[in-house]
């Protein structure tokens, strides 16, 4: 990988795919306002069958959403002749999974294995560390599931004033899990 990044997705770019990629990251990824959480909720949807999946996928060609589950993804795919899987062409998906999946791993190993640099004597480097990685999973639970979840239940419109509810229910009972299971793990441990 050189300077510009990977040279698959900046051909991709390079072939006029850059505005369909912000386009989908906009509506489909990211949504920091509330505004474009609320338009991201609303666009969730297969462009097929109309159904609210989590299991939805985006075609880069056209910037066009369809379920996976229901194998419209794969409808579009061969009615259009575009490809699901091209960020490594000449590999399978399946091998380009795999190889994704040991990049990931391999970046949480390097993670992981800075324990062996520190000693357990540097408690501050350790504190630091733990607080960052407690900072980024808090961050990535409210503007990944907590916000687009309070902004689905107050555009069903069920709630009303209350659509926070829901959510803080399925969130306490969330802890509520973590702090028994965190009492009951030292015993069952020995």
């Amino acid at each position: 990988m050189g300077p510009a990044g990977c040279p698959h997705v900046s051909s991709y770019k390079a072939d006029n795919w850059k505005q369909n990629l912000r386009l989908i990251y906009q509506c489909f990824v990211w949504g920091g306002s509330a505004e474009t959480r609320r338009r991201k909720a609303k666009s969730c949807v297969c462009h097929m069958c109309g159904s609210h999946l989590s299991r939805l996928h985006s075609c880069l060609h056209c910037v066009f959403f369809a379920c996976f589950t229901k194998k419209h993804i794969h409808e579009h795919a061969k009615s259009k002749r575009h490809s699901l899987g091209t960020m490594l062409p000449g590999y399978s998906p399946v091998t380009q999974a795999f190889l994704g999946t040991l990049f990931t791993w391999g970046l949480t190993a390097a993670g992981a294995a800075l324990v062996f640099i520190f000693s357990s004597r540097q408690k501050r480097i350790l504190d630091g560390s733990l607080g960052f990685a407690a900072g980024v999973m808090l961050a990535a639970s409210y503007w990944s599931l907590l916000a687009p979840a309070i902004d689905m239940a107050e555009d069903s419109g069920k709630y009303g004033a209350f659509a926070f509810v829901p959510v803080a229910v399925g969130f306490a009972l969330g802890a509520a899990f973590v702090y028994f299971a965190d009492l009951v793990m030292p015993m069952l441990a020995g």
